[in-house]
């Protein structure tokens, strides 16, 4: 599988992303921000290692499509996100991501994929700038197993709704993902938000909804 490295830029009630027809999908890196501590723990950029990628995907077919994280199993991959305070006043988030098998929604064995946020709780920003930096990042990674191949739905932190994931998979349809589709839940009022960003070891594959 291809390295992507990419920094997606979504809000957080796209991540699943929603393509009408001839929508094109951008992949880009934002500016560089200034390092701030900020007491839980201390703000710096995404690895500056992980490469900008600009990918385009254009929907011509009149179909509703979404994309989803293609991971090789065995492997190490980590995303990159961003967070800040729903309100002027920054917000304490410990973090406890998820992920779950498409097909029932039961939750993922820890033997099979595990996932580490670094750090493990933030000082999510206040959105109005009294607080020390707009945003504060987080890296999830996810160990896959070499018996991991399969479909599933993650969840992290303040990004709605789950994001599909194909473990052994560089094509998909909506069929791999039709229980999980149907139970990715719906964005809610949160203290705080998040959003994908970069990512390494990971790339992005697309499908169209019946």
């Amino acid at each position: 599988m291809a390295r992507l490295r990419t920094r997606i830029i979504l809000s957080v009630a796209i991540v699943v992303v929603i393509l009408s027809v001839s929508t094109v999908f951008l992949v880009v890196l934002p500016s560089l921000r200034t390092s701030t501590s900020t007491g839980m723990q201390y703000l710096q950029e995404c690895p500056e290692s992980w490469d900008s990628l600009v990918s385009d995907y254009t929907n011509s077919s009149g179909l509703e499509s979404f994309a989803a994280i293609a991971i090789s199993p065995n492997t190490t991959a980590n995303i990159c996100t961003e967070y800040s305070s729903d309100g002027p006043a920054p917000v304490t988030v410990i973090l406890n991501p998820a992920i779950y098998f498409q097909n029932n929604m039961s939750v993922v064995p820890v033997n099979l994929i595990r996932i580490v946020p670094t750090p493990g709780g933030i000082v999510a920003p206040g959105a109005r700038g009294l607080s020390p930096s707009p945003v504060t990042y987080v890296i999830y990674t996810l160990n896959v197993s070499a018996s991991a191949k399969g479909f599933y739905m993650l969840y992290l932190p303040g990004i709605c709704p789950l994001m599909p994931v194909a473990v052994g998979y560089s094509q998909i349809n909506y069929s791999d993902f039709a229980n999980g589709w149907q139970n990715r839940g719906e964005c809610v009022a949160l203290a705080f938000f998040g959003g994908f960003f970069s990512a390494d070891n990971i790339s992005l594959v697309f499908s169209y909804v019946p």
